[in-house]
């Protein structure tokens, strides 16, 4: 079994790793188009839509930053004592900022735009689910 005698050699650097929390833009942005691909579809209110939508997910995904830099705000100190620590920490600016409104932006025009191509089996079955949730 290998011992280490610096801390940081099995590990690595705690305090200088940056980790960019990609996911949750991208469901968003996943959550949020097809959620107004199918008001849009069944309002026909596509100009509307696409653009209160964008405009929320844009305010969530900034809701999203400042709770990684408060978090990150929380974490920071010198606490001699590694596991009561974060293994990994986020260290937001304006560049992470940017990414994950990119990434989200990205995956939401993805999302509806294949949608809007192939969307007709997505939007049958969002019929069904709303004829049999209203009238049950």
């Amino acid at each position: 079994m290998p011992t280490f005698t610096d801390e940081t050699s099995a590990l690595g650097d705690l305090e200088n790793r940056v980790k960019i929390p990609c996911s949750l833009p991208a469901m968003l942005g996943a959550f949020i188009s097809l959620g107004a691909y199918l008001i849009a579809r069944d309002t026909g209110g596509y100009g509307l839509w696409l653009s209160i939508s964008l405009f929320l997910g844009i305010i969530l995904t900034t809701l999203c930053f400042w709770s990684e830099k408060e978090g990150q705000m929380l974490i920071e100190g010198n606490d001699p004592c590694l596991s009561s620590g974060a293994t990994e920490k986020i260290k937001p600016d304006l560049t992470l900022w940017l990414r994950m409104q990119g990434v989200y932006l990205v995956s939401a025009f993805a999302i509806f735009g294949v949608l809007g191509l192939i969307g007709d089996p997505v939007f049958a079955m969002y019929l069904d689910w709303k004829g049999s949730f209203l009238n049950p």
